[in-house]
């Protein structure tokens, strides 16, 4: 028989095929081909002594002692994960990269104890598991992540709750968990209280049994996927809204001290409370495909400790009719000083771009830029930090189809004459919309019809500049593209905010047409956020922004009531 390995202040883990089975464990079944290693043990519950069976699946193949993220799942009912392992969830996360963990509570499938119902017993076997991931070494020990459906919901907060920080967890996604006893005994209903022996008037049995309250002490992001029919209560989804308003953090309105909090997809706005008459938008159906997409979602998350405060407070918006006319006024860009003011306006009948100088305490008169610039069209300029090169883009002769990005360089006091940025970054669909980084050498733009966008959709594209030349471009991974259309991306000029809009349609309408921000970690885009009020307001479609260099003043295009046309330019400062 082979010794328990030892881990200083942890409990003993062994191989579950080197134990002596006579605790009634059954023999293992062969792990699947597709899912790579599976490395099989028990983990000694420290509060019922009982030996606890879990697994671990590795992905097959990778770079020798590469990390992994790790996903724990946790089954609903009164399930256990020896009799899960086997899921299309768990072949896919494997192959994306995950390693995923099973394990079953005392007194279910494979382990011994006796049933607790997801009480402390069983969260304190789940603590002890996530315990021993953080000490393996091909666990990336910062990306440990809990999934638990239905009624796991409760073992899980209740572990996180109590143990906030040991080991960390990096989010927490929960598919229609019962947020308290009522909806766990689905109303005293005595099919439910059977199950569990104990009706809702149990104060003491339930206090510990209650995800509602324990998600209120949960200091990790919080996915709640639920859709528009529970699979347990049906129309019912109030415990959704109760669990996500108790999650989220006290300084954005919520009861908890959750740092990110969502339903569902991009198409809700996270860190945000409902009511009924305000819900979110609910699954339409069972999750399938979206899951996959949301766990690497969550493990890519960079949320500061600070609640999320990358959205930043700004002041009520302010018309800068100086440079506004009866014509649609568009794509400003802002000097890195704010002493400049660039828009693209149609008041010449066409497409062409302005300038405005900051003189005497206001915005002087727009004056066109020269015809090398506006002679063919241009629109929605972009300057590299020193001001010398600008992108834009038009439809002018000489391109690669539709809209073109563009750009010229200033020399002695002139612009040159535009040149096109070349079939790595132009095709004969439509690109636009062009955001260059203060050192020149990464691009992000906006696509129409170009090959490789979601469903058709505007997507955002991203290329980088190597030696001198573009490479070829990429369109940016979800969470930043959706199916709904994004557009007018600007980077900020230190290169860690990647500001965009985002256009929902309901149908053929635009329902929603709003500024989001996104930040970028290790250069890689973070789930996006959406600016919260003045700056995006319902029924005010919100686009085009742009900063200045220091972040402290915010330019945009909006189509708010008491403009002076159809688009106008407003600005907003950053509140201390």
């Amino acid at each position: 028989m082979m010794k328990a390995r030892q881990t200083f202040g942890l409990p003993a883990f062994v191989p579950v095929a080197a134990l002596a089975l006579a605790a009634g464990a059954h023999s293992l079944p062969a792990p699947a081909a597709q899912l790579g290693r599976q490395q099989d043990l028990t983990i000694i519950n420290p509060t019922s002594k009982a030996k606890l069976w879990a697994t671990l699946l590795y992905p097959t193949g990778g770079e020798a002692g590469k990390k992994h993220p790790v996903v724990v799942v946790i089954p609903g009912g009164l399930g256990f994960g020896s009799a899960a392992v086997r899921t299309p969830l768990s072949d896919e996360l494997v192959q994306a990269g995950f390693i995923v963990g099973y394990f079953d509570p005392d007194g279910r499938g494979r382990s011994g104890g006796k049933e607790d119902y997801n009480g402390k017993v069983h969260q304190d076997g789940l603590h002890e598991f996530l315990k021993y991931l953080a000490t393996l070494p091909r666990v990336e020990q910062n990306n440990v992540g809990l999934f638990s459906t239905s009624l796991g919901l409760v073992m899980a907060a209740g572990a996180l709750a109590r143990y906030p920080d040991d080991p960390p967890v990096k989010y927490f996604i929960d598919v229609e968990g019962p947020s308290d006893r009522f909806f766990v005994t689905k109303f005293d209903d005595p099919k439910f209280v059977g199950v569990f022996g104990h009706a809702s008037k149990d104060e003491s049995w339930w206090a510990e049994r209650e995800a509602v309250s324990a998600i209120k002490r949960v200091r990790y992001p919080y996915l709640r996927i639920q859709k528009e029919l529970d699979h347990v209560h049906g129309e019912n989804k109030q415990h959704a809204l109760d669990m996500v308003n108790a999650a989220t953090h006290t300084k954005f309105g919520g009861q908890g001290q959750s740092p990110w909090t969502r339903i569902n997809g991009p198409e809700n706005e996270p860190n945000r409370t409902y009511s009924r008459p305000a819900a979110p938008k609910w699954l339409p159906a069972r999750t399938g495909p979206q899951t996959l997409g949301w766990v690497r979602e969550m493990a890519v998350l960079n949320i500061s400790s600070s609640a999320m405060s990358n959205t930043g407070r700004w002041s009520e918006p302010v018309n800068i009719s100086e440079v506004n006319s009866t014509f649609d006024d568009k794509g400003p860009a802002i000097a890195a000083d704010g002493k400049m003011l660039y828009i693209s306006s149609t008041r010449l009948g066409g497409e062409a771009i302005f300038q405005s100088a900051w003189e005497a305490g206001h915005w002087s008169s727009p004056r066109p830029l020269p015809p090398e610039i506006n002679a063919g069209g241009a629109y929605d300029p972009s300057f590299t930090g020193d001001g010398k090169t600008m992108f834009f883009h038009s439809m002018r002769p000489g391109g690669h189809g539709g809209q073109d990005i563009w750009y010229s360089t200033l020399k002695d006091g002139s612009w040159t004459p535009p040149r096109n940025a070349g079939p790595n970054i132009n095709t004969a669909a439509h690109e636009w919309t062009v955001s260059i980084s203060a050192d020149g050498t990464t691009m992000y733009f906006m696509a129409r019809g170009r090959e490789g966008n979601i469903q058709g959709s505007e997507d955002l594209w991203f290329a980088r500049k190597v030696d001198g030349e573009w490479q070829k471009a990429e369109r940016l991974p979800p969470p930043i593209n959706t199916e709904h259309n994004e557009v007018c991306p600007w980077i900020t000029a230190d290169g860690k905010r990647l500001y965009f809009a985002r256009m929902i349609f309901d149908g053929p309408r635009i329902a929603e047409h709003h500024i989001w921000v996104s930040e970028i970690v290790n250069g890689r885009p973070g789930p996006p956020v959406k600016l919260p009020a003045p700056v995006n307001l319902p029924g005010v479609r919100s686009c085009c922004p742009t900063l200045t260099a220091d972040g402290k003043i915010l330019c945009f295009a909006a189509d708010r009531r008491s403009g002076v046309g159809r688009h106008d330019i407003w600005l907003s400062r950053l509140l201390e």
